[in-house]
């Protein structure tokens, strides 16, 4: 018993390494000795430790309503005399801030936009009053990678350079790498996608390597190499991405490989349609599954596509009957694209 902090340790340890890897199954029950070890010791604070596994886990796996629960007791059971010096012992950043960080990422992929910039301010806050910088660097890192699922170019860019502010002061190439990429991705929102790849391509692996922001930068990096008619290096991306995974239906931000899987090979040659309806609904059902309605919406409205031009109007139609409503506040272009699909199948 005397061991058990230790044994603590070494298990967040090995579950971080599984984590960021994308062991997910392994994660998970590493996840659970955490929670085991910590009721044992009847230690609050290694309790609340074990819960920062908890949102993170749920963030990875794509769980949305576990992050905003997990994060939600996160953020009102955080006591920074008590929490912060796990920053130095476990995962190299404040779990107080991790919680607003992980809070604004479940808010930006369950499509409530206007949310996650609230969250990120708050989990700004605390970071700077902090001074720790690695957590000053994490923060930023995910901020950046929050206001492009928020679809917001300006903010998604104004984290990412200060991400390289902040990084290069403190000589941190892994952060440094994120904000670079991050940079670009915000300047492929604005169109100038041959210009944004030229700063991407070098600081890709890097960010995706990082870890905390799981597959997201593989989805930017598919997303803007198809926006530059590269469509084969993107397709062989996706197959690589999703070949790694040991739980290929498994991760936050799966669903997008899947339908930018099936899209492109679309594209490729019209006789891989019965392949690409089988990617579609993978992808639908994954984000249904982790309640995340706009890639649930964007899988619906390719299917729904693939089903018209097939002319297989009736199933169109009633795949589209079935498209999740997004939230009010999600202004992006698939409500009107939905709208139109919808109008065109009428």
């Amino acid at each position: 018993m005397n061991a058990g902090p230790q044994l603590f340790q070494a298990t967040w340890g090995l579950y971080l390494n599984a984590a960021r890897n994308r062991h997910y199954d392994k994660a998970k029950v590493l996840g659970g000795e955490l929670m085991r070890i910590s009721r044992q010791l009847g230690d609050d604070d290694l309790r609340y430790e074990a819960l920062h596994h908890s949102w993170g886990l749920a963030y990875f796996t794509g769980q949305t309503p576990k992050m905003l629960e997990f994060t939600a007791e996160g953020i009102a059971n955080y006591d920074r005399d008590r929490h912060h010096r796990f920053s130095y012992v476990y995962a190299g950043h404040d779990p107080g801030v991790c919680a607003h960080c992980v809070r604004a990422l479940a808010f930006g992929v369950a499509g409530l936009a206007k949310s996650v910039r609230p969250a990120l301010d708050a989990g700004l806050a605390l970071a700077t009053s902090l001074q720790h910088p690695l957590t000053v660097a994490f923060f930023h890192s995910v901020a950046s990678c929050a206001m492009h699922l928020a679809q917001d170019a300006d903010g998604c860019l104004e984290f990412a350079e200060q991400l390289v502010q902040v990084s290069t002061r403190y000589d941190l190439p892994a952060t440094r790498a994120v904000g670079l990429f991050m940079s670009g991705a915000a300047r492929a929102f604005r169109g100038d996608v041959t210009a944004a790849l030229r700063q991407m391509e070098p600081s890709f692996e890097a960010t995706l390597g990082y870890g905390f922001i799981g597959l997201l930068p593989g989805v930017i990096m598919v997303e803007t190499l198809a926006g530059a008619a590269r469509d084969q290096e993107a397709l062989a991306l996706t197959k690589r991405l999703l070949d790694d995974l040991t739980t290929p239906e498994t991760g936050v931000f799966v669903p997008e490989l899947w339908r930018l899987r099936g899209e492109l090979m679309l594209r490729q040659a019209a006789n891989n349609s019965p392949q690409v309806e089988q990617y579609l609904e993978t992808a639908q059902r994954i984000a249904q599954a982790q309640s995340a309605p706009i890639y649930h919406l964007r899988a619906t409205i390719a299917l729904a596509r693939l089903l018209a031009e097939r002319g297989q109007l009736e199933q169109a139609r009633a795949v589209l009957g079935r498209a999740p409503n997004a939230p009010a506040e999600w202004q992006g272009p698939e409500i009107a694209i939905a709208a139109r699909l919808r109008s065109e199948l009428n």
